[in-house]
């Protein structure tokens, strides 16, 4: 998989790693999500990725929590982005992103 923030959410987002037709709004969103994971624990600045050399092991996150992080990154900047039409769907990643929200905010306090 790769290494690259942007990339990552292209994959999640189901586009092609080589369309670069949405890089802009798709960069709107993830920078939006990495603020709102500092608010809710993870970080004490704003991560900013503003093309494909963004790193997941910029961060310097363990495995663990590098997991969740990308987990959340992904689903929440999808939700935002290219939210699923199928209300069970969409009612799936909400509750996904609830837990994850939680898991950060948990392992940060702790």
């Amino acid at each position: 998989m790769t290494d690259s923030i942007l990339n990552t959410v292209k994959k999640k987002c189901q586009i092609p790693i080589d369309c670069d037709d949405f890089d802009d709004d798709l960069l709107v969103e993830i920078n939006s999500v990495f603020m709102i994971a500092m608010q809710i624990g993870f970080g004490d600045t704003a991560i900013v990725v503003n093309d494909d050399t963004k790193k997941w092991s910029d961060l310097g996150l363990s495995e663990d929590k590098l997991g969740f992080i990308k987990s959340y990154v992904c689903n929440k900047t999808k939700l935002k982005f290219d939210p699923p039409q199928n209300s069970t769907l969409l009612n799936s990643l909400q509750e996904t992103i609830r837990e994850l929200e939680s898991r950060i905010n948990y392992e940060t306090t702790n």
